[in-house]
Parts: C-alpha cells; sequence; structure tokens
C-alpha cells in the first residue's frame, strides 16, 4: 500500500462518518526531525527540517471530532513533504514581506486542506479560524 492509498482510505472512511454531524477539525503542521538515523535511512525522499539542516519530513494531518462530545471520527486529511536540502531559510526567503501566495502554508494548501475531502464529497461545511 502507497502513502497516497492510505490516506485516501482515512480520508474516505472519515467522510462517512462526519455526514449529518456538526464536526471539528482540527490541523497543525509537526516536522519529523530524523537526523539521529541518518546513517540507517534511505535519504532520497527526505530533506530538512526547520533548522535547515537536520534531515526528516513534514506532516499536516487534519482531526476530525464530533462537535457534541469530542468523539474523533477520523482524519479527514494527511500531507507529507520533504523541503529540498538548499531550501532558503525564512530569513534568506525575507518571509514576514512574502505575499500568501509565496508561503508554504499556501501553495501546500493547508489553508483549505481541512475540508477537501469533506468539500469533495459534497458535505456542507463552514470554516472558523483561529489563529495563534
Amino acid at each position: 500500500m502507497t502513502v497516497s492509498e492510505l490516506v485516501r482510505s482515512l480520508s474516505d472512511d472519515c467522510s462517512t462518518k462526519v455526514e449529518g454531524k456538526h464536526v471539528l477539525a482540527v490541523s497543525d503542521s509537526s516536522e519529523v526531525n530524523l537526523q539521529s538515523h541518518v546513517g540507517r535511512l534511505k535519504l532520497e525522499d527526505l530533506g530538512v527540517v526547520g533548522n535547515n539542516t537536520d534531515i526528516g519530513f513534514f506532516i499536516h494531518p487534519t482531526l476530525v471530532l464530533d462537535a457534541q462530545n469530542g468523539f474523533p471520527l477520523g482524519l479527514s486529511a494527511v500531507q507529507l513533504w520533504s523541503r529540498s536540502v538548499d531550501h532558503a531559510s525564512k530569513h534568506e526567503r525575507n518571509y514576514q514581506k512574502l505575499p500568501i501566495e509565496d508561503k508554504e502554508s499556501y501553495y501546500r494548501g493547508f489553508l483549505k486542506s481541512p475540508f477537501h475531502a469533506l468539500d469533495a464529497r459534497g458535505i456542507n461545511f463552514k470554516l472558523i479560524s483561529k489563529q495563534s
């Protein structure tokens, strides 16, 4: 089974459980730092993580919860990616002044990913965002 098949299966399962329910979709990105395992890994699918030095990858899952009781219904989306080894730092990219379209959170689709699977199936939702 490939990663994309696994993600599709998780998303399909979640979408069958949310229909007709009031749900919360909680998502955030995390880095998986594998630097301490670098001698034992195949590096072709990995890149640098947040410090632009260590090897690893990023994950952005969206957990869907029943809003009435907090019960987890599944994952509506999971994104995995790695940055190239020569990825420029935030300072080098002048991150604070970049337009939103040039930021990773936009072009990786995080701003809309929590509901992509639900929207594709015609399930109604309302987006309420809390940004930190």
